[in-house]
């Protein structure tokens, strides 16, 4: 099968059938692709947050409260919130 016969087959399928198809092959490729980067870069509700400092800390960023990891412990603690009127 070489390339003419591709496409003379899309040449003939409708507008709607060409976008279906390519949004398909879009999101498949996405889901491929597009997999969970480095921690530091996740965009869910909590998220690494640090000064340079080595205190292991998260950001909720829904409510703009910081969570600090206590040494002694080992369980979160509230630390400040952010102002939401920067």
């Amino acid at each position: 099968m070489n390339l003419s016969m591709v496409t003379a087959l899309w040449a003939r399928l409708g507008e709607r059938t060409k976008i279906i198809a390519v949004s398909v092959v879009a999101f498949l490729i996405g889901t491929f692709f597009g997999g969970r980067g480095a921690t530091a870069t996740a965009n869910g509700r909590y998220v690494p947050w640090g000064n340079g400092s080595q205190v292991a800390a998260l950001l909720d960023t829904q409510t703009g409260q910081i969570w600090i990891v206590d040494e002694s412990t080992h369980k979160f603690r509230k630390g400040p919130s952010l102002p939401w009127g920067f």
